[in-house]
């Protein structure tokens, strides 16, 4: 995985070092938002990662649209004294690329695209050790199943769910540790790997026949 290949970023980093715990919000439309926006007045002493799917400015108000965004902190319109003197407790990923080492100031993960499109990258905040809340709309991938099954994550439809979903995160019982999660997706990746090998080697020895 790439997740031990994380450079530092100074924004991201000034923000998470001023909360104990960071919610990290990857791939969000309006329709994630309208759950995640009152999960923040019941936690307000989290600190929220939030990363918009569409990132342009026109797109970026219309979800917050939907809400009461509170005075968020705009990760391209900032800098890290400008993060560190600030109150605020969200942080907007209003930029591609800054999502994926975001995680890894996660203490659990929201995905989004499950009350929309179709659910996004899963494993990305996984692969940091995060368990995983998404949508209900996840038909049609086969990770989301298997991450609900063996303790990764949960399907949530509404804030309520969410906030208990959070809360089981942390009372440590309901979903595999960090270290847990990450021994799983690495055992997971060799199998997949030596299935590749496999047939790889069975087409290989075919064509030499």
């Amino acid at each position: 995985y790439n997740a031990g290949k994380i450079e530092e970023d100074g924004i991201i980093d000034s923000f998470s070092s001023k909360f104990s715990r960071i919610i990290v919000c990857g791939s969000i439309w309006k329709e994630d938002w309208q759950v995640i926006d009152t999960a923040i007045d019941q936690l307000p002493d989290w600190g929220w990662i939030i990363a918009p799917h569409v990132v342009d400015e026109g797109s970026v108000k219309g979800i917050f649209k939907v809400g009461k965004i509170r005075n968020p902190l705009y990760y391209t319109k900032t800098n890290r004294s400008v993060v560190s003197a600030s109150d605020s407790n969200i942080l907007v990923l209003d930029c591609i690329g800054k999502l994926f080492p975001s995680y890894s100031s996660g203490k659990l993960a929201y995905v989004g695209g499950g009350f929309k499109t179709g659910l996004h990258n899963i494993i990305e905040p996984a692969a940091f050790g995060l368990p995983v809340a998404f949508g209900p709309n996840y038909g049609k991938f086969p990770e989301a199943e298997d991450f609900i099954a063996n303790r990764l994550g949960q399907s949530i439809k509404n804030t309520k769910e969410f906030l208990e979903f959070v809360e089981r995160v942390m009372e440590g019982e309901s979903y595999k540790d960090p270290t847990e999660i990450k021994s799983y997706l690495e055992k997971k990746a060799e199998d997949s790997y030596h299935m590749y090998k496999s047939i790889v080697d069975r087409l290989s020895n075919r064509v030499i026949s």
